[in-house]
């Protein structure tokens, strides 16, 4: 009976107080073994003061685990990240710009002034030997930026429109991701620049004079008002009298004289003019003034075009149309 109650006591004190300590130094070795795995223990009282089954649980609790999170995309080395994501944003670049140098061109249209410029070049190599001929190998393309910064963008390529269109997907890339053009390839203009021009645009101009300038602008003012002024206003007067008025016609070399009869060159005075000037004609290649011609010069004018044809007539060769005429 004495055993009994012996052995059951010796239980409950191992249940109580060695148990829990036995099981936390497993699971701590437990938790060293892992790789990945970090463990954290809270301070806490010691594990012998735990007095029932519950702080077992309690005491495990105080193990908090955190993982550590591992990811592809950091394994291997930094270049050929870099690589793999400029390849990715140049991937998004082409389908944006499907056309990059019809873009570029249609982004200078865009802009006040030429922002760039497109320069060619290909590599010769001289082989050795003096019978060989030099050999034009790739060709590279060079575009030189202005705007928004001085920037040279080369690519190296078989043919000449090869290289132009890799030359022209990074400067897109460029100006695209440091935000200088949009999606749909228009310029993007910073908006502190914008608001430093339109401030100055709107600010009102200051004019300092010296003296001796106010002195030189007075005394020319005083001789244009003195002798300058009544010369122009007179001759200003004159000319337009000269235009509304038309003047006389006489024998001219440029005009031809079948148009006008002698007597009507005799005869032509101020009082014909004057019931001609209702209606004045100017010529439009001299700018004379010119009157209609009178009945009898018509007259004369069309007897002559007459005998001309007729004259003609005898020595042009007969067409199949004449019989019809």
């Amino acid at each position: 009976m004495f055993r009994k109650t012996f052995l059951v006591c010796k239980s409950q004190f191992w249940r109580k107080h060695l148990l829990p300590n036995v099981l936390c130094n497993k699971t701590l070795v437990r938790t060293h073994n892992y790789s990945g795995l970090t463990s954290r223990i809270y301070n806490t009282s010691d594990l012998q003061h735990f007095k029932s089954n519950e702080c077992i649980c309690s005491h495990l609790n105080c193990l908090c685990t955190k993982h550590r999170y591992y990811s592809n995309i950091l394994s291997g080395d930094v270049t050929e990240l870099q690589k793999s994501q400029c390849e990715r944003e140049l991937k998004k670049i082409v389908e944006l710009f499907p056309q990059p140098r019809v873009t570029l061109n249609e982004l200078t249209t865009k802009t006040p002034q030429k922002i760039f410029e497109v320069h060619y070049r290909q590599i010769s190599s001289a082989p050795k030997g003096r019978r060989k001929a030099a050999v034009n190998n790739d060709w590279i393309c060079t575009y030189s930026f202005i705007w928004p910064e001085k920037m040279k963008f080369e690519c190296t390529a078989i043919s000449k429109r090869q290289a132009a269109e890799k030359a022209a997907i990074q400067a897109l890339h460029w100006l695209y991701y440091n935000k200088r053009i949009d999606s749909k390839g228009s310029p993007i203009y910073d908006e502190v620049v914008l608001n430093e021009l339109r401030t100055k645009l709107n600010e009102s101009i200051e004019v300092s004079i010296s003296d001796n300038s106010v002195e030189r602008i007075e005394r020319i003012w005083k001789d244009y008002e003195e002798s300058i002024k009544d010369v122009y206003e007179a001759t200003f007067k004159n000319a337009k009298h000269s235009v509304v008025t038309p003047a006389v016609l006489t024998r001219d070399s440029t005009i031809d004289e079948d148009d006008f009869s002698e007597d009507d060159l005799r005869t032509r005075g101020g009082i014909e003019v004057a019931d001609m000037s209702e209606k004045v004609q100017i010529h439009p290649v001299y700018g004379k003034s010119i009157t209609p011609p009178s009945e009898s010069t018509l007259a004369r004018r069309e007897r002559t075009l007459r005998q001309k044809f007729e004259k003609y007539e005898e020595m042009l060769t007969p067409l199949p149309i004449d019989g019809y005429a």
